[in-house]
C-alpha cells in the first residue's frame, strides 16, 4: 500500500510576529494617485511610463512593462513576461511585449480619478534567481476595462535587484542614464531621511569593528520578539558551562500550557482545524526544539519554556536577563519576561510595560553572540524549517482532523512537525543571510535584526549585523533591512584583504627590539595609504583602541621593549575616503619574545 505523507506546520501567529511572506497574497487596498510619467533616457529620448504615486506623492510604483518598453536597445534592456501568473523578467534582451497605453486620465488631471490598486507579495524572477518584492498590480483588482493593466515595482526595488538607477526632475518627470549602475549612497539616503522615522537603526561590520551606518542608536524604545536574542545568549550561556545540553528534555508546566493556549501562544498547526499546538501539560520537549521554535517562528511559549528549563521560573530567568545586559554593558537593556510580549503590573493603576533597549546595545548583544556562539546560533537561524523531532511521539493527527483515521507519528502514515522561519522573504532577496530575529508588538512597530556573511575584495568573509527598530508594517521592516545589508556588501566588497604579519627580535641603535613586517594574505598585492600596529603582551586581549605605531611603511621597528617578555602584534590598513578611514580587516597575530 502506497503511503501518505502529512506534514505539519508549526508556524507564527499574526498578532505579534508574523511576517508576510506568501506569494501572490493580496494586502490593503491602497489609493491609487495615477501618473504618466515622462522618462528621459539616457538624455536623448523621452518615453511615457505608467506610475503610481500610492496613497502619496512620489511613492513611486513604476508599470515594469512600461519601463522594459521604455529600455528597448539600450545596454540595461530587459524584456518581462507573465506565464500563468508567474513573472520572468529576462535581462539583456529587448522587450517583446506590445507599445504600452497611457492612463487616458491622471489624479492630477482629474482629482477624482483613483484606482483601485492592490499591494501583493510576488514572486518575481530575474535571470533564473526568484526574488520576492512588495508590489502594486490592477490586474484582478481594477476598476476599469483592462487596457491599461500592469504590475508596478518601487523605484528602490528595480535598484537593488535590477540594477537600474533612476533620477527625479519633478513631479511627472524622470530620467534614467542605462550607464550608470546602481549604488546605495548613505549621503543621498540621509539626505532623503530614509530611515528617520524609525525608533533606531545600527548597522555594522563584526569582523572589523567598524560602525558603517546608525541612526539614533541610543534610543531606548520597545524591541518586542527581538528580546528571544538575549534569551537565547543566556540559553547558550548554560550550555557552554555544562549546566544543560540541547539534548536536554523539558516537560510541558501548567504555565506554559496556559500560555500557548492564550492569544499570546503563536504556534499554529498547518491542518484543516488550524488549532494552537496547545504544548499539553507532561508533554516533552528538547532544548534544541523549544530554541528552533523560539527563534524561527518565534513562540512566545517556546521562550517561557526555556526561561523554566534554566532557572526554574520565568521571574528568576528574567533577573538573569537583566544581570547579563548589566555584564555586557547594555545601559539601555530593561527586560520584564523572556519573549517580548507587553507586561502588565499587579495594580489597580495598569501600566503596559514592554521589553527595551537602543538599536546600538542590541548591536552589541548581537556581537557577543556571534563571537560566542556563531556556529551554535546559526545552525538555528540560518536556515528556514527546523524539524522538531523531539515531538514525534507527542503531537498526532486525531481522526476529526485526518478523515475519521488517527495518525501518530510512527505509525504507517506518520509525519514530522517542523518550524518556519520568518526570514523567508529574506532568504530570496539577501545572499548570505544568516539570522537573527523578528518581533513585532503595537507599541513598538516592526523590528528586525539581521546578520550576514559577504566576502571583500580578497574573498575574505566579514559578519555584517543590522538593526532596525519600529518599522510601521513588515514592508518597512524588509526594506529597510534589505538596504542596510546591501549596502554593507557593497561597501565591504570594496575593502582590500587582511594582512599577513610576522615579527622577529632583533637590535636597534644598539637596543633590543622587534621588527614587525606585513604583506597582503595570500600574496595579495597591498594597496594602503597607512597602517596601524596594535601590540599586548596577551594574545586575544589588551591590545587596546589606540595603535602604537602608524606608518606607510610595510614594516616597524619596536624599541620599547623588555629583554624575555613575549609580545604579540597585529596590523591593519586603512584608505582615507572623504575624510574617513577605511580599514583593512586585521592580520593574523604574530608572537615573539624580545
Amino acid at each position: 500500500m502506497r503511503k501518505r505523507f502529512l506534514s505539519v506546520v508549526i508556524i507564527l501567529a499574526v498578532l505579534f510576529t508574523a511576517s508576510f511572506s506568501v506569494t501572490g497574497a493580496a494586502f490593503a487596498s491602497d489609493q491609487g494617485n495615477c501618473v504618466n510619467v515622462k522618462l528621459t533616457v539616457n538624455g536623448k529620448k523621452t518615453e511615457t511610463v505608467k506610475a503610481y504615486y500610492a496613497s502619496y506623492t512620489y511613492n513611486t510604483y513604476v508599470s515594469l512593462e512600461d519601463l522594459a518598453w521604455a529600455l528597448k536597445g539600450t545596454s540595461k534592456a530587459f524584456d518581462v513576461e507573465n506565464v500563468d501568473g508567474e513573472w520572468t523578467v529576462t535581462t539583456g534582451k529587448d522587450y517583446t511585449g506590445e507599445e504600452p497605453v497611457p492612463f487616458d486620465t491622471t489624479s492630477k488631471e482629474d482629482p477624482n480619478v483613483f484606482h483601485d490598486i492592490e499591494f501583493d507579495a510576488y514572486d518575481i524572477t530575474i535571470d533564473d534567481k526568484t526574488y520576492e518584492m512588495r508590489v502594486y498590480d490592477n490586474y484582478d483588482y481594477s476598476d476599469f476595462d483592462g487596457e491599461v493593466q500592469g504590475v508596478y515595482v518601487r523605484l528602490i526595488d528595480l535598484g537593488l535587484f535590477m540594477n537600474l538607477s533612476f533620477g527625479y526632475e519633478g513631479y511627472g518627470k524622470m530620467s534614467i542614464n542605462t550607464s550608470r549602475d546602481f549604488v546605495l549612497d548613505m549621503d543621498k539616503l540621509e539626505s532623503a531621511e530614509y530611515f528617520h522615522d524609525l525608533d533606531g537603526v545600527y548597522l555594522g561590520d563584526l569582523t572589523t569593528g567598524k560602525k558603517l551606518y546608525s541612526w539614533d542608536e541610543k534610543h531606548q524604545t520597545e524591541i518586542a520578539s527581538t528580546s528571544k536574542l538575549m534569551t537565547a545568549a543566556i540559553v547558550l550561556d548554560e550550555v557552554a558551562d555544562g549546566k544543560i545540553s540541547m539534548k536536554d528534555i523539558y516537560t510541558v508546566s501548567d504555565a506554559v500550557h496556559y500560555e500557548a493556549l492564550s492569544e499570546d501562544g503563536t504556534l499554529y498547526a498547518d491542518m484543516p482545524s488550524r488549532g494552537k499546538v496547545e504544548m499539553k501539560v507532561g508533554q516533552t520537549w528538547s532544548v534544541g526544539d523549544l530554541m528552533s521554535a523560539m527563534l524561527l517562528p518565534s513562540a512566545n511559549e517556546a521562550a517561557t519554556a526555556l526561561a523554566e528549563v534554566v532557572s526554574g521560573s520565568e521571574a528568576k530567568f528574567v533577573k538573569k536577563m537583566n544581570a547579563k545586559a548589566k555584564e555586557l554593558g547594555l545601559k539601555s537593556a530593561k527586560f520584564y519576561n523572556p519573549h517580548g510580549l507587553p507586561a502588565y503590573t499587579n495594580s489597580q493603576f495598569t501600566g503596559k510595560r514592554q521589553n527595551k533597549m537602543s538599536a546600538e546595545d542590541m548591536y552589541k548583544l548581537c556581537a557577543y553572540l556571534m563571537k560566542n556562539y556563531k556556529e551554535e546560533l546559526v545552525a538555528i537561524t540560518g536556515q528556514t524549517s527546523h524539524e522538531l523531532k523531539s515531538l514525534a511521539d507527542d503531537i498526532y493527527l486525531t481522526a476529526e482532523e485526518n478523515d475519521g483515521v488517527e495518525v501518530k507519528y510512527g505509525d504507517e502514515d506518520g509525519y514530522m512537525p517542523y518550524v518556519n522561519t520568518t526570514y523567508a522573504t529574506l532568504f530570496q532577496n539577501v545572499d548570505g543571510l544568516i539570522g537573527l530575529k523578528t518581533g513585532t508588538t503595537n507599541r513598538s512597530g516592526a523590528c528586525i535584526v539581521t546578520a550576514i556573511d559577504t566576502p571583500d575584495a580578497s574573498n575574505n568573509m566579514h559578519t555584517i549585523i543590522s538593526v532596525s527598530f519600529g518599522g510601521e508594517d513588515n514592508r518597512q521592516r524588509y526594506e529597510s533591512s534589505t538596504v542596510l545589508l546591501n549596502y554593507a556588501k557593497q561597501k565591504v566588497a570594496a575593502q582590500k584583504t587582511a594582512v599577513t604579519v610576522k615579527a622577529a627580535a632583533t637590535k636597534a641603535d644598539g637596543k633590543k627590539a622587534v621588527k614587525i613586517s606585513w604583506s597582503g594574505k595570500n600574496n595579495v598585492k597591498l594597496n594602503y595609504e597607512g597602517y596601524e600596529v596594535f601590540r599586548s603582551v596577551k594574545k586575544s586581549a589588551g591590545y587596546g583602541t589606540k595603535p602604537l605605531a602608524k606608518t606607510s611603511k610595510r614594516s616597524y621597528v619596536d624599541t620599547k621593549v623588555k629583554a624575555g617578555t613575549k609580545y604579540y602584534y597585529k596590523v591593519r590598513g586603512f584608505n582615507t575616503v572623504n575624510g574617513e578611514k577605511e580599514y583593512s580587516g586585521w592580520s593574523d597575530k604574530a608572537a615573539v619574545t624580545a
